[in-house]
């Protein structure tokens, strides 16, 4: 049973709202006009009206189990049990979920992104990794600092030429895959600005991809912006690159930026971006590294001191070993560091930094 089936059987009718959605009326609050879009193709929902959204097995426990909806804004997440009883009750019932038998999940996709701003996400990275291969000017501002066209692809990076063509091509793909709200959607990440104008004309598309969909972005400025990078207005920021724990590497870095990661991706050592200097909730997802270290390589300055002091003494808290490489003078950040020295010598301080007090350590 998909979701179509299970609001069907519930008394809906669903209409075709565009190639893959449907939409009906909300089956959380009395509405005239239907607000409730429904995603045939992996199961999700959003509402326009009252702004719930989430997957078939979340739509069952608030309708079926009784839970509260945890997609809305300042509400709890679900715990292990709520989670245990959800499934059995789409079991029950016969939905598509997974055969999985572990009810904790990890939180792949931040608070605030609905799968509409997920399949935006998708339709834009697709699209400025296209016009990044027709642009010289993005192409060779990537290659100044560093990047490989091997590391670019893999990383997913993309460029808004700022172009009328370009971004005429955008939205025909974006109401193509969204349809009626595509407009809406858009503004809530960031792709248009108030005036209904691409807001990313002239940037490096920097996405942070979890499972194969894109969850959140950072555009970069080429040149010396006000705002020097730009991001979603309404979705929580996560850790960038935390994909990259799979690497096999007996270290991982934590650093302040996107472009300060890309050194050791580019080693094969795991790196991941706080984007900014500030603690996220996402930061406890390192604790699952094992028994792997923690290199905190975070801006040379009076706050990126204080702020790497304070992710070293909660990690070691928490059983991990954590260590702090302080870029060297002239530079101000790891990624600064391996233009000037090369990302060999960064990786190699590193890994210097681990091996003092763990020998035998190496990358591999």
């Amino acid at each position: 049973m998909n979701i179509v089936e299970y609001l069907e059987r519930r008394g809906h009718v669903l209409k075709h709202a565009g190639p893959r959605s449907l939409v009906t009326n909300c089956p959380f609050h009395p509405e005239r006009r239907p607000s409730f879009w429904v995603y045939p193709e992996d199961d999700s929902y959003y509402c326009f009206s009252c702004r719930t959204h989430g997957y078939l097995t979340a739509l069952i426990g608030v309708l079926e189990v009784g839970l509260p909806d945890s997609s809305l804004p300042g509400a709890a997440r679900w715990s292990s049990s709520e989670w245990r009883s959800a499934f059995e009750r789409a079991r029950e019932l016969g939905a598509n979920v997974p055969a999985s038998t572990s009810y904790r999940f990890v939180p792949r996709r931040p608070p605030g992104a609905s799968p509409l701003q997920i399949r935006a996400l998708d339709v834009a990275s697709a699209h400025y990794a296209r016009t990044l291969t027709e642009s010289r000017v993005g192409a060779s501002y990537l290659q100044e600092r560093g990047l490989s066209p091997e590391l670019i692809r893999a990383e997913g990076l993309g460029y808004s030429d700022g172009s009328t063509q370009s971004f005429l091509a955008l939205v025909q793909k974006l109401q193509g895959e969204l349809g009626d709200p595509w407009r809406e959607i858009a503004l809530s990440i960031g792709l248009l600005d108030q005036q209904g104008r691409e807001r990313l004309r002239g940037r490096i598309w920097l996405p942070e991809v979890r499972d194969g969909h894109t969850i959140y972005h950072q555009a970069r400025a080429l040149g010396p912006e006000p705002a020097r990078y730009l991001s979603p207005p309404v979705i929580h920021r996560p850790l960038y690159g935390l994909a990259s724990l799979e690497f096999t590497a007996p270290f991982v870095v934590l650093v302040e930026g996107p472009f300060d990661v890309f050194p050791f991706h580019a080693a094969g050592v795991p790196a991941v971006a706080i984007l900014g200097n500030r603690l996220t909730e996402e930061l406890s997802l390192l604790r699952g590294l094992g028994e792997r270290p923690l290199i905190v390589a975070l801006d040379a300055d009076p706050t990126g001191d204080e702020a790497a002091e304070r992710i070293v003494a909660e990690m070691s808290a928490a059983g991990i070993a954590a260590r702090r490489l302080r870029p060297p003078a002239p530079y101000k950040d790891p990624g600064e560091w391996a233009k000037g020295d090369g990302a060999a010598a960064v990786v190699a301080a590193a890994e210097q930094l681990v091996t003092r007090s763990a020998p035998g350590l190496a990358v591999r």
